[in-house]
């Protein structure tokens, strides 16, 4: 009796340790969602951030983004329609592509998409010195996609048809799409990555076009702005839940393109201060324009030195500088040179 104690003790005591001691796991997501089923159309949502949805007719299933792989579909699409070119968007390109399903992009995603255009990305990006970054760029191209998303193109899914919208904003190249049927008033709206559900839109990395302007958030609010102008019951983004009903979604477009242009207004010193806005050329000598700290300290005051985009400010009262914007070795040596010639501290 004893000799069966002593075993059945441990491996109670190990029960008991992996309880206390397990931690919960989050689960994910498996089940796709129908979000929409009427005259003819079914509409289901992917699980997981970014959402795809899968559009089925009686004699087409429409795939809107590629997050998933094929197999993780609730039916096998004849066509896959990309909303841009980001990587999370695209992730699972390749493997519909191989399973010789169509996809189609718009034209401006050839640049990020195309196995030589990636290629060139990449080269003309490391080390980063190009202001007009395209962030989340996959690491290597794909060969198949057909580039024929333009602005009115239609596509159709049974009686329905998704009308290709540009909305650039969070990216250069981001369509939406909006479905129609004959004989009904309203639509659906697809707006991928255009903004979420909630009327929010990530900033500032995807719509940064260029880092000291508003040019990529000026267009994104006029691409909000070109959403909420048509009839749609039913929007659905890639991220946050779907809306349904025509006024709610007018009004929270209007809102979300409103507070998008106030965010490049304020982000532009030029449009927030006018034309008449006075200029100080003198903070950047014009040698260490578009230069990456690799030409020599220019000096812009008595105690204010620059080289690329860095700044080094001494100080008046004490033996000591400040050092603005650093990066890289360059920069490390640069400012160990300078502090050295100038005595700086």
């Amino acid at each position: 009796m004893r000799k069966s104690v002593l075993p059945i003790s441990c491996i109670l005591l190990v029960g008991l340790a992996a309880w206390f001691g397990r931690t919960e796991q989050p689960k994910p997501a498996t089940d796709w969602s129908t979000v929409f089923d009427a005259d003819g159309l079914k509409v289901h949502r992917s699980p997981g951030s970014p959402a795809s949805y899968l559009l089925q007719s009686k004699d087409a299933v429409v795939l809107i983004d590629a997050p998933l792989p094929p197999e993780k579909l609730p039916a096998k699409p004849t066509l896959v329609l990309l909303t841009h070119h980001h990587r999370d968007t695209v992730a699972n390109v390749a493997k519909y592509l191989d399973a010789k399903i169509p996809v189609r992009a718009a034209a401006e995603s050839a640049e990020w998409l195309k196995t030589e255009e990636v290629k060139k990305f990449w080269a003309k990006s490391i080390p980063l010195r190009d202001s007009r970054t395209a962030y989340f760029v996959v690491p290597t191209g794909f060969d198949g996609i057909e580039y024929s998303l333009t602005k009115e193109a239609e596509i159709a899914v049974g009686d329905w048809s998704l009308i290709v919208v540009p909305t650039p904003g969070h990216s250069r190249d981001h369509v939406s799409f909006v479905a129609k049927k004959p004989g009904r008033e309203d639509a659906l709206l697809f707006v991928g990555d255009a903004l979420t559900s909630t009327g929010k839109l990530w900033t500032p990395f995807t719509t940064d076009w260029d880092h000291w302007t508003d040019v990529g958030l000026k267009p994104a609010a006029e691409s909000i702005r070109t959403l909420s102008k048509i009839p749609a019951s039913h929007l659905y983004a890639s991220r946050g839940d779907g809306l349904n009903g025509s006024k709610k979604i007018a009004e929270m477009l209007n809102t979300a393109a409103d507070a998008v242009a106030e965010a490049g207004r304020l982000k532009s010193f030029e449009r927030f201060v006018g034309k008449d806005a006075q200029e100080y050329d003198f903070l950047v000598p014009k040698e260490q324009i578009a230069s990456g700290g690799d030409k020599p300290w220019a000096k812009v005051s008595q105690h204010l030195w620059i080289t690329g985009n860095t700044y080094v400010l001494s100080s008046k009262e004490a033996n000591a500088c400040l050092v603005v914007d650093p990066w890289g070795q360059r920069a490390v040596d640069q400012v160990a040179k300078l502090r050295k010639e100038e005595n700086l501290g």
